[in-house]
């Protein structure tokens, strides 16, 4: 989408550049690899926003169909940074929202 709006703001500008993750992307096909994944380049994309969107973000939600790979994208992704050099180990905590307070969930905030 930013890609698109920059092509409109200028669109003389051929040549967009992009922010790659080596360690994580290298990672990424070792891991299709491992699990029998096809290595698609719109799915490796999809990797990448992903780990972009948890850099900017402290939560986030994927959201799509049923089999669509919204958990096999967060599982290779999660571990794919815990074995690169930069990250630590990752640990993914699930929540359901029905068996918790909001507090629980979220925290709440005191006066101090």
């Amino acid at each position: 989408m930013f890609a698109s709006l920059i092509r409109d703001i200028f669109p003389k500008q051929t040549n967009i550049p992009t922010k790659t993750y080596k360690a994580v992307e290298d990672e990424v096909r070792i891991l299709c690899n491992r699990f029998n994944l096809k290595d698609v380049k719109a799915w490796n994309i999809k990797i990448i926003q992903l780990y972009e969107t948890s850099l900017v973000r402290h939560g986030f939600m994927l959201v799509g169909a049923a089999g669509c790979g919204k958990t096999t994208i967060m599982n290779v992704l999660t571990e794919a940074l815990g074995n690169t050099a930069n990250h630590d180990k990752i640990q993914i905590t699930k929540m359901n929202p029905k068996a918790i307070t909001g507090p629980q969930m979220y925290g709440n905030m005191t006066a101090s």
